[in-house]
């Protein structure tokens, strides 16, 4: 469950995602409540331990990294990630990879992400 402020909409995920969940369309926000819709493979952990490791060296192929230094928001502790959708092995089959990808695009124009 997750609401978005700006939309004023409730979004219910029908999975149990946690820090070592992998296959996830994730959404981080920042302070002043810009959002960006990312996904990962890997655990969601490792990914935003990437996020924070980009924010504190100024990556600029960061999106949120680059968000940061622009505001200067300071340290990467307010970050917060919320995991969106999980997606699962299918019994029929599939790329799950590709189906991500898909699942991200759906959620960045969903909630109308600052990516």
């Amino acid at each position: 469950l997750f609401a978005d402020i700006f939309s004023g909409h409730t979004f219910y995920t029908d999975s149990f995602i946690n820090c070592n969940t992998s296959f996830v369309v994730y959404r981080l926000e920042c302070p002043c409540g810009c959002f960006y819709i990312g996904r990962t493979k890997h655990k969601l952990k490792v990914r935003l331990a990437e996020h924070k490791q980009a924010i504190r060296s100024g990556n600029p192929l960061y999106p949120m990294a680059v968000h940061y230094k622009d505001t200067n928001h300071g340290s990467c502790n307010s970050l917060k990630i919320t995991g969106i959708e999980h997606i699962k092995h299918s019994i029929r089959g599939g790329d799950r990879l590709k189906k991500l990808l898909q699942r991200e695009s759906f959620w960045i124009y969903t909630l109308k992400a600052t990516n």
